[in-house]
């Protein structure tokens, strides 16, 4: 029980913001949240370290929020403005992204991409997850998730500029690194 505390320790707040991402309610997504950790401690004893537990729970959290989408239709996410300019890191100018208009035209963009390039760009910028884990979280590959993140990227890029948003070729490079 010591270690499912410090497991919880670890991971919660990454796991939330998650969520939090995908529904844009902090009830709903604190209601996720305990799921999350309520099933995978009603499952710990089946994992079986086929995955890091990273993954693992970001899974567990990922069909949670699609057992509620599913429960409630909801067709759209919803992303707060606040949370985008705590968290996300796309490498766009700060004059930008001090532009609540410039927040409201990304936050649209993300919404508009398709659900693949939308879970890549939560989990690579928000989850701060690697491209292993990711393709891992999505049933792929590494190689897809690099792949799908630069495209992801690039119709993101797209999205802004057919909104008259244009960015320098600089604004929309890798994030951090991350391998």
């Amino acid at each position: 029980m010591k270690e499912f505390g410090e497991l919880y320790g670890l991971y919660y707040k990454s796991i939330y913001k998650y969520l939090f991402y995908l529904t844009g309610d902090h009830h709903l997504s604190e209601d996720l949240l305990q799921e999350t950790f309520f099933n995978a401690f009603k499952a710990i004893d089946k994992f079986e370290g086929r995955s890091k537990v990273s993954t693992w729970l970001y899974t567990i959290a990922k069909n949670a929020y699609l057992k509620e989408q599913n429960k409630s239709k909801k067709t759209d996410v919803v992303l707060s403005e606040e949370i985008i300019l705590e968290q996300i890191d796309l490498e766009m100018p700060e004059a930008i992204l001090e532009s609540r208009d410039s927040v409201k035209a990304i936050i649209s963009a993300i919404r508009r991409l398709e659900e693949n390039y939308r879970q890549v760009i939560l989990l690579r910028s928000i989850g701060e997850l690697s491209f292993r884990d990711i393709g891992e979280l999505l049933n792929r590959n590494e190689n897809w998730a690099r792949i799908t993140f630069y495209r992801a990227k690039l119709k993101l890029k797209q999205e802004m500029e057919s909104n008259q948003y244009l960015f320098s070729k600089d604004s929309m490079k890798n994030t951090g690194g991350k391998r």
